[in-house]
């Protein structure tokens, strides 16, 4: 179970909208698995989650202040699965997937579209007719539903002191909303990072080498 302590708002906000925001609480269950395979060098852990979220406190940006108000209820659910294999002496693989399902299950009162209505005309669906709208059935903020890594490690023995090594690291994260008002023009696109690591190893002296490069791809 989970706490978080109410509290007021302090900027200016809309007249429509409550200046005190009451305490968040959580109720999560977990269940999961942790596994090792020594003769095939390999290693699975798995894990399933349910989280529902009382009152949850949503923050969001309205044009000239923050307004953080209480959402009625929320509910993530999914699972993640993490892998780390060694098919081969000095490669070593891994792999981590997740998945999180997150919505709004009650969420009126809520902070309306803005920047959709101003840049094409096109209304909010969910207007109360007050200044308000109806966030439910909604995604959270900040949550994209999927999300992997890949990565790959090659070692190399060049002589008895000296070792090199060359790594990379894929990452692609769903698209996701970044405000509670889930104006479509807010959110971010899915998108991919590919990292690079090689280095040279010397045990006399300690010391190693490397050349990284991050995001090499130059993904925006």
């Amino acid at each position: 179970t989970g706490y978080k302590a109410g509290g007021i708002n302090t900027d200016r906000i809309n007249v429509r909208f409550p200046s005190i925001f009451d305490a968040e609480t959580s109720e999560s269950f977990e269940v999961g698995l942790k596994a090792e395979f020594p003769e095939e060098s390999l290693r699975v852990n798995v894990a399933l989650h349910k989280t529902d979220t009382d009152d949850l406190q949503a923050s969001s940006f309205q044009g000239t202040s923050f307004l953080l108000i209480n959402a009625g209820t929320a509910e993530t659910y999914g699972g993640e699965i993490d892998v780390w294999w060694v098919p081969v002496e000095d490669t070593t693989l891994t792999l981590a997937y997740a998945y999180n399902h997150g919505e709004y299950k009650d969420f009126s009162p809520a902070p309306c579209w803005i920047g959709t209505p101003f840049q094409t005309g096109q209304p909010d669906p969910g207007d109360n007719g007050d200044g308000t709208c109806d966030r439910s059935g909604g995604d959270i903020s900040s949550n994209p539903e999927n999300a992997f890594t890949i990565t790959a490690n090659q070692d190399f023995r060049l002589n008895d002191s000296v070792s090199a090594f060359a790594y990379a690291e894929y990452i692609w994260k769903d698209s996701r909303m970044t405000d509670v008002n889930n104006d479509p023009l807010k959110r971010d696109g899915a998108y991919f990072n590919l990292n690079l690591r090689a280095g040279v190893r010397f045990e006399d002296p300690d010391m190693q080498i490397t050349a990284w490069g991050r995001n090499v791809t130059d993904e925006e």
